[in-house]
């Protein structure tokens, strides 16, 4: 090119352009020892040898556009999060920079090259460190492909002779030596690009492509880079293929090149020609550079083809599956179901077994050494402490207890362990008292089950106290409001919500297999033939060949609260509740532990879970006189109550822990302790009314328990007035109980009386509380309610005994018309016939007489009520309140 324009201008290349030359000659020569800037300066030197030519005026300058990749990070989407720290300002204040360093390195190497030329004479002056007195203007940023259009600024260099008519329309500027100028430029920014940073994002370097169609600058949220292009044709002469050889050749600079596909052309869409790189950027590049060029794509095409070049959208598998899974939902609903309960079985099922051993082990619960230490301390403090002999009496009680409860715990598991008293009487801290000694546990608050706002906080709670996670709470609100919607618009219900009952369900279904973890052998005992600190005996029993010994350490579960309440949404529970428990019992997983305040009100959903097996029952009864005035005191040590006025009504109270913190508060109140007492045995006594007074089927039915009469309570009433305890064998005889005793356990399940058992049966009865005792004498002493009960008591016993009468009566009827109708016939004169007939009629007389006689009685007794009832008017203790 050098030799071509020295015969061209019929002179020699300037000073600079000989030192240019000299340069590459030694470089082709010899290894150059010099720096990078420095063989830089050279290559910028000798294409400054061949532009420094005449040039045109200064005034007749051209331009050009080059583009910039690797400039920003490639956007892929929308929601692309890079492109969140990337503003308009901050994408400007790059391109600047991107500019700037282009144009002070060129400076940089001119002048490196300028203090190298031994011939400072002949050097070229620095300018701006471009071929051709080339600048750099307009930045113009393209965040989307990662690129930048960067706009040049060059001298035309003066031609010999007039430029030959171009026969090839693909010539960018249709001049050959304004494109040879533009090439030359773009290689020495390229030059420049070698030597810069390197990008954060992708750790490589920026190219410089020279842009030969006209871009096309969009932002469509639609369109992102990605490594198809699509290049339509548009002409008239396109009645045959392209070549591909012209299309490599006109998409290669840019990347390597996959594939190059030309689909037939339609009516709809014009030719095309569908190239794929190996790269994104290239095919942005190529997108930017190409768009809006001409080129003939055959030789003997007449007119050049115009490129429109998009991004051709990737056809991916998962897009082409979501595609399909839409648009057969009876396929793909059924399909997601199953794959959302294989995931929940094979990953979240494992992770909730995990994490429910964890919470009964206690690993992550630090409360649990805070209640060892606490333990510790107060058997600390009862050893070194002075203790009466109240105490000491109640610690031998407990003492006794709880040895009985570890006794059971050590067995395996073969039925309900109920522990069960009042409240206050010990029955939380005697079970504390056993886990001490056992270290794998789970607590159940039932009382919090029951105090939820509603379902889904129930069903969270309990996963909570079993350590069941995760739980998807999110999940489960957005089921449920799904489906409440559809069922709003649709009316039937889309089953994505569960029910709380499945639910809770599920979550016992999970705790019983984390709990049957304990039974089985790991992968370690396995190996080594041991189960956990009894190696020694499993080698033993091996050796003797009897098999392993029996497991003690099985898991305990307690349901603390059990049957606390009653009502149709409580009942539920408790019936799951205990059949879970009974799972756990029978597959010999787990103890299980019932502490309720009412055993015989537990003995409903435990007998209907568990029917024919007997239950272990540790029953707590209220402390003694001496417990409850030995609280009493502590809780008065601030005030000064003599302790002769509270001996004789705490004996009264008795050992209810609620009943002596009412008197205790009462007191503080300002009340004397005989006063304090009154109130309390007065609010006894109303509500011990109601029973006597109100319909107990409306009481039933609020309360779901077994009827029982107003006169059966009241029968019950004198008997505990005048007697510390009553047969129960004696009572259930009575006639108003005739035999049956489901009004004695209905009550008892009311708490109003409570039957004490010996070897699991029933022995005797006495009141539920102390109090009731005082109550019950008041009531009896009440004369106007006494004879009114008696006065139907005797109408019932009437009401039996005139209907014994009239069975008697109908049944001699009956007799006397077989002996009328057997008069005529032989049989009558047999002595044995006789004799039977007369015995059984002189039976049914004596019965008919005896009952007549009764009835009798209980008319005169019943006139004798009415006129005692007549005559009083206010009762005395009435009188007395008022």
């Amino acid at each position: 090119m050098l030799s071509a324009l020295v015969a061209a201008h019929g002179r020699r290349p300037a000073p600079s352009s000989q030192w240019a030359l000299r340069c590459l000659h030694a470089g082709h020569a010899r290894a150059d020892p010099r720096p990078h800037a420095l063989r830089l300066a050279a290559r910028i030197g000798t294409r400054r040898a061949v532009s420094t030519a005449p040039t045109l005026p200064p005034h007749d300058r051209r331009q050009f556009q080059i583009y910039l990749d690797n400039v920003y990070p490639l956007r892929f989407s929308s929601q692309d999060p890079r492109f969140a720290f990337y503003t308009r300002q901050r994408t400007n204040a790059a391109a600047g920079k991107v500019r700037d360093y282009l144009q002070q390195a060129a400076q940089a190497a001119a002048a490196a090259a300028r203090e190298a030329d031994p011939d400072p004479v002949g050097a070229p002056t620095v300018g701006s460190g471009l071929p051709f007195n080339a600048t750099l203007g307009d930045a113009l940023p393209r965040v989307k492909d990662g690129g930048l259009l960067l706009t040049v600024h060059y001298d035309l260099p003066a031609r010999a002779a007039e430029a030959e008519q171009v026969s090839d329309t693909s010539a960018l500027f249709g001049d050959p030596a304004q494109e040879e100028a533009a090439d030359e430029i773009v290689a020495a920014i390229r030059d420049l690009l070698q030597e810069g940073p390197r990008a954060w994002f992708n750790l490589r370097r920026s190219r410089a492509f020279l842009v030969r169609g006209q871009p096309f600058v969009e932002d469509l949220a639609s369109h992102y880079p990605s490594k198809r292009l699509r290049v339509e044709l548009y002409n008239n002469d396109l009645q045959q293929a392209p070549r591909p050889e012209r299309v490599y050749g006109a998409f290669r600079e840019f990347g390597r090149i996959v594939s190059i596909r030309m689909p037939p052309p339609t009516s709809y869409f014009p030719r095309a020609v569908l190239v794929r790189y190996n790269d994104r950027r290239a095919a942005a590049a190529a997108k930017n550079c190409l768009h809006g060029y001409r080129q003939r794509m055959r030789s003997s095409a007449t007119v050049p083809a115009h490129f429109s070049i998009q991004y051709e959208p990737n056809v991916k598998l998962i897009r082409m599956l979501m595609d399909w899974l839409m648009s057969h939902p009876r396929v793909t609903l059924p399909i997601i179901v199953a794959l959302v309960a294989a995931i929940t079985y094979t990953v979240f099922d494992p992770m909730r077994i995990f994490f429910i051993r964890q919470h009964a082990e206690g690993t992550f619960d630090f409360g649990r050494y805070a209640n060892d230490l606490h333990h510790l301390g107060k058997r600390i403090s009862h050893h070194m402490g002075h203790r009466t002999e109240a105490a000491e009496d109640r610690q031998k009680s407990e003492a006794t207890d709880e040895a009985q409860l570890g006794r059971w715990l050590a067995e395996p598991p073969s039925t309900f362990i109920v522990v069960d008293g009042p409240p206050g009487s010990g029955k939380t801290s005697l079970v504390n008292r056993v886990l001490q000694s056992h270290g794998i546990y789970l607590c159940i608050d039932c009382d919090a089950l029951l105090t939820a706002r509603d379902n889904q906080e129930t069903v969270e709670r309990l996963a909570s106290q079993i350590g069941y996670i995760p739980q998807f709470r999110i999940l489960s609100k957005i089921s449920a409001m799904v489906d409440s919607m559809i069922n709003v618009t649709t009316g039937a219900s889309a089953g994505f919500s569960s029910d709380t009952r499945e639910r809770i369900k599920e979550i016992l279904g999970t705790c019983a297999e984390a709990l049957e973890e304990y039974g089985k052998d790991s992968w370690l005992d396995k190996l080594l033939g041991e189960r956990g600190p009894n190696r020694k005996h499993y080698l033993y029993a091996a050796m003797k060949d009897d098999g392993p010994p029996e497991r003690r350490d099985y898991p305990i579960v307690i349901l603390d609260g059990f049957f606390n309440t009653e009502g149709e949404h409580d009942d539920q529970i408790w019936r799951d509740l205990a059949t879970w428990a009974n799972v756990l019992v029978e597959r010999n997983i787990a103890h299980v532990v019932f502490v309720c305040r009412n055993g015989a009100a537990a003995e409903l959903p435990l007998n209907q879970a568990m029917p024919n097996r007997s239950f272990n029952v540790i029953s707590l009864r209220d402390g003694g006189p001496s417990v409850a005035l030995q609280y009493v005191r502590n809780r008065l040590s601030d005030h000064a109550v003599p302790v002769e006025e509270l001996i004789p009504c705490v004996e009264q109270l008795g050992g209810r822990l609620t009943d002596l913190e009412s008197f205790v508060q009462k007191i503080i109140g300002g009340l004397t302790p005989e006063a304090a007492l009154k109130d309390i045995v007065y609010r006894s006594e109303a509500e011990l009314r109601k029973y006597v007074t109100r319909d107990p089927t409306s009481y039933d039915a609020v309360h779901h328990a077994t009827a029982w009469s107003s006169l059966q309570f009241w029968h019950m009433v004198t008997l505990l007035a005048d007697h510390e305890q009553v047969s129960y064998d004696a009572v259930r005889q009575h006639p108003l109980f005739d035999g049956n005793d489901e009004a004695l356990r209905g009550m008892e399940r009311a708490d109003l009386i409570h039957l004490e058992r010996r070897h699991g049966r029933p022995f005797s009865i006495v009141p539920a509380k102390n109090i009731y005792r005082v109550a019950f004498q008041r009531m009896c002493r009440d004369e106007r309610l006494r004879l009114w009960m008696e006065s139907r008591t005797l109408g019932i016993v009437r009401t039996r005994d005139a209907a014994k009468v009239t069975r008697c009566e109908e049944e001699l009827r009956t007799l006397g018309e077989i002996v009328d109708g057997l008069q005529s016939l032989s049989v009558m004169r047999d002595r044995a016939v006789l004799g039977t007939l007369e015995s059984r009629i002189r039976s049914l007389a004596a019965m008919m007489q005896k009952a007549a006689d009764k009835v009798n009685k209980v008319d005169m007794e019943m006139e004798n009520v009415r006129q005692r009832l007549s005559n009083i008017c206010v009762p005395e203790e009435d009188v007395e309140q008022a």
